[in-house]
């Protein structure tokens, strides 16, 4: 996985800005094709495809540490 992938994940605060920025652009294209009565599950459909983009980021860069206890069973 890049470098820059990783960055950006390790960025909390870009992470949540451009999230919320996906999804208030998403808003923003929703609201227009509700007033014009076009179909908006399409908009739905990406907005549960970021939201599964960002869940995978998250797996993908958590520690393992985090994840795995490690123990030593010598003892």
């Amino acid at each position: 996985m890049p470098n820059s992938l990783q960055d950006f994940y390790l960025n909390e605060n870009m992470r949540e800005e451009v999230k919320k920025y996906l999804v208030s652009f998403l808003v923003d294209k929703a609201v227009v094709k509700v007033f014009a009565q076009e179909d908006t599950k399409a908009i739905a459909e990406a907005k549960d495809v970021i939201d599964e983009a960002f869940e995978n980021l998250s797996e993908l860069f958590t520690l393992r540490s985090e994840v795995k206890e490690i123990k030593n069973e010598a003892r």
